[in-house]
């Protein structure tokens, strides 16, 4: 059930989160909320596969081309910004998408069954912390 209904609700969802990441607090910064929003279709389509598969896949790390993108894009190397931070506004992102979905579950009373909600909890926590961790590693290697 929620798999259907996290696709039926996309576009609602990623209009909440525009409204709570990129209007909220925080915003005055030119990056608020750009991290996952310029993803963040995709991202709903892998949590939708998640919950039809009963599971979360295990983090992917970047590497190759992927990892040497990160670590050119690495916080410490732009003037104002620092990796800490970058990870603190990553996390808050996945933190604000979480509690998109469950104020949707909650405002469409969606029926959604314990599993469902590890299942969400679960992914929330690896795809925000996998990249999260990867940029770290980046910033802090060579």
């Amino acid at each position: 059930m929620l798999a259907e209904s996290l696709e039926a609700l996309k576009q609602e969802v990623m209009s909440r989160f525009d409204a709570r990441v990129v209007a909220g607090p925080g915003s005055g910064s030119p990056t608020a909320g750009t991290t996952l929003r310029s993803r963040l279709s995709e991202l709903l389509d892998d949590l939708a596969a998640a919950v039809r598969r009963g599971h979360v896949e295990p983090a992917r790390f970047p590497s190759g081309e992927e990892a040497v993108a990160l670590q050119r894009d690495c916080p410490r190397s732009r003037p104002g910004h620092d990796a800490q931070r970058h990870v603190e506004g990553l996390m808050s992102e996945y933190r604000s998408l979480g509690d998109c979905i469950h104020d949707l579950i909650e405002q469409h009373e969606l029926d959604v069954s314990s599993h469902e909600l590890r299942i969400l909890s679960d992914w929330l926590n690896t795809r925000a912390c996998a990249p999260a961790l990867a940029r770290t590693r980046g910033c802090t290697s060579s």
